[in-house]
């Protein structure tokens, strides 16, 4: 759960860049030249929305011969996409690839678990074509956060939806909302259990979209995954200074400590890590 800078690229000129780069369909260049603002202005809406947890205002098209604006129909902006705005031979192809390096190989929407490949239409593109091509909507992300599957469902209420990592409230990025407590290894190994426990200060459709997120995107499971691939590693050297004698506070502050304070952000999986582990030292006096 990152938040990214929104993307500094001016929407008529990604619609300029598609329109120049179709050839050999005028009928479609037409309709794109003449429908252009009518798409900016639905533009306007997404971005009004979005913060407001407000995207199930807009509501979804399924049939494909629909029109989305005056002209254009939903099988057009699907083609706008696919023929003229991902190939890299056409003037719209430096927009994609300027919005896939904006997260630094880094997913947003895990916390930089996954690496992305690919944008992904964060309102899919089948249901809501008018932004198919629209960069508030292009977001990075990697295989298993991919909105693919997610996609085909759409919120219908603010608790429903994910959060937006170009455009959301900074309390999902800035406070923490992802916990964990440290489990000893008694009758099995040691491991770290993640949950969810949103600010009570939060309201109630904030704190509800904090932890559909957690659960939709597996970050339980994904988290405790890489947790238990350093935890091994990380007991045996803090056991090695405890029996050296050192106090718990001294320990923590040698090995938890400089992790969670330069870890990336306050819902990453090494600085909730390392924050349980320093609480059961501290409280227990052991790790055992």
């Amino acid at each position: 759960m990152f938040k990214l800078p929104i993307p500094n690229i001016l929407y008529s000129e990604v619609l300029d860049a598609c329109i120049a780069g179709i050839t050999g369909n005028p009928i479609l260049k037409g309709k794109l030249t003449s429908d252009k603002n009518d798409l900016l202005n639905k533009a306007i809406d997404y971005d009004t929305f979005t913060p407001l947890a407000q995207l199930h205002r807009i509501h979804p098209v399924t049939a494909s011969n629909t029109k989305i604006t005056t002209n254009l129909t939903k099988e057009d902006l699907k083609k706008l996409y696919t023929q003229y705005f991902t190939p890299a031979d056409k003037p719209a192809g430096v927009v994609y690839d300027r919005l896939r390096m904006i997260c630094k190989d880094e997913c947003p929407f895990c916390a930089g678990i996954g690496t992305p490949e690919n944008l992904d239409h964060f309102l899919a593109k089948s249901k809501f074509p008018q932004f198919s091509v629209f960069p508030n909507n292009l977001v990075p992300s990697c295989r298993d956060c991919n909105m693919g599957e997610k996609g085909q469902t759409h919120p219908s209420n603010p608790n429903e939806q994910y959060l937006h990592p170009f455009l959301d409230d900074d309390i999902f990025y800035n406070e923490q909302w992802v916990f964990a407590t440290y489990h000893p290894p008694y009758q099995a190994s040691a491991a770290i259990e993640f949950f969810t426990n949103p600010p009570l200060k939060w309201q109630n459709f904030q704190r509800a979209r904090a932890c559909k997120h957690f659960i939709d995107f597996n970050i339980k499971a994904r988290y405790a995954k890489l947790a238990a691939n350093e935890l091994v590693s990380t007991l045996d050297q803090m056991r090695k200074l405890l029996k050296l004698g050192f106090s718990a506070k001294v320990v923590t502050e040698t090995i938890c400590e400089p992790i969670y304070n330069h870890s990336k952000g306050p819902n990453h999986w090494r600085t909730v890590m390392y924050m349980a582990l320093e609480d059961h030292l501290i409280v227990n006096g052991s790790l055992d």
